[in-house]
């Protein structure tokens, strides 16, 4: 962020945090205390204190709210990311028990969903016996077959009785809270705004040669700045319109880039010999001599010409290069679970 946006955003916050109807009352306030002294009937210093004294409290709970402001709104941001981990863990725990079964990952939430409450998971018993001469015949018997609901159920609940730090524990609270909501596991936790559904993609692709099963999940609408997202859900936009939007602003800034090269190639052309003599001349150390501030006077009305085409591309680049960040931002920083492009089942978390 430039100090001017800076500046601006402090303005912001200033001009903000004053209720209109508190500013007119002050502003009544002054009035009726400036005529009174002015009649004599309080005194100046009274007049003086009663002025002041709301411009100081206002400025002490301006700071307060700056102080707490960005504090509350980390613990947020923290809160409602803490449930997106939580319910990602969850759709990755019951996507490995699908691709036990199945051999395969839910291309869909409503495949997911259905898994969990009608798929079943038999538990197995194996037993190998060993003829010799290289012979092994293995022997599997189906000793029962549960619920798939059943069986994520009981390992959440395995984990809750494992865990050993509150932190494991609230988690766990919120996974088994999922569990119990699993129709709703396509929804992305937020803090308002509108009901967003993650991005979902599982399919099969080729790696080294070899067909395999990958799946990816991914919060399209991030809350996190730092995942290229924002807290306020009023203003929030998903990943696809920020990169719609920031795409078009970076062909808009290489297509400026292109005409302002364009304007100088002429221009350097001109003035390639002229150049060259004056860098051969300061890699001799000779920038004292006659002919290197000739050099320098006939150069003079090329540079002017060059000057503001510089400023602009150097401000075109500039621009460009925070753009081209907060795209890849947008790619990789929003909370995921699972890649496109490879056999992973690992969040980005982690």
């Amino acid at each position: 962020m430039s100090f001017i946006d800076q500046i601006s955003e402090i303005f912001s916050n200033l001009f903000g945090f004053i209720k209109p109807l508190y500013l007119i009352i002050y502003l009544l306030l002054v009035g009726a205390v400036v005529a009174l002294a002015f009649t004599k009937k309080i005194t100046r210093s009274l007049a003086y204190t009663v002025a002041i004294l709301p411009v100081g409290v206002f400025l002490l709970s301006f700071m307060v709210v700056g102080v707490k402001k960005p504090i509350d709104e980390q613990a947020e941001i923290d809160a409602v990311e803490r449930r997106i981990i939580s319910k990602l863990t969850l759709i990755r725990d019951v996507q490995e028990e699908m691709f036990k079964q199945k051999g395969m990952y839910a291309r869909t939430p409503e495949a997911l969903v259905d898994f969990f409450n009608n798929g079943k998971v038999p538990i197995v018993e194996k037993k190998e016996k060993d003829y010799g001469q290289d012979s092994v015949v293995v022997k599997i018997d189906t000793l029962e077959i549960l619920n798939a609901k059943d069986v994520i159920i009981n390992k959440i609940k395995e984990a809750q009785s494992a865990a050993k730090t509150q932190i494991e524990l609230d988690h766990l609270s919120r996974v088994m809270g999922f569990a119990k909501d699993f129709a709703n596991i396509a929804y992305i936790p937020s803090n308002g705004g509108k009901r967003l559904k993650f991005d979902w993609f599982a399919d099969t692709i080729q790696k080294s040669g070899v067909k395999v099963h990958v799946f990816e999940i991914k919060d399209i609408a991030p809350i996190n700045p730092k995942r290229g997202g924002t807290i306020d859900p009023k203003t929030r936009k998903t990943i696809k319109e920020q990169l719609d939007r920031l795409t078009k602003k970076k062909d808009t800034l290489n297509d400026n880039v292109r005409f302002v090269e364009a304007k100088r190639k002429p221009i350097l052309k001109e003035s390639r010999d002229i150049r060259k003599k004056m860098r051969d001349l300061e890699d001799a150390k000779q920038t004292t001599s006659a002919e290197y501030t000739a050099l320098v006077n006939e150069y003079k009305p090329f540079k002017d010409k060059l000057t503001p085409w510089d400023t602009k591309l150097s401000r075109y680049k500039t621009i460009l290069k925070e753009v081209e960040d907060k795209i890849t931002v947008l790619k990789e920083k929003p909370l995921r679970v699972g890649a496109r492009d490879e056999p992973s089942t690992a969040g980005n978390w982690q």
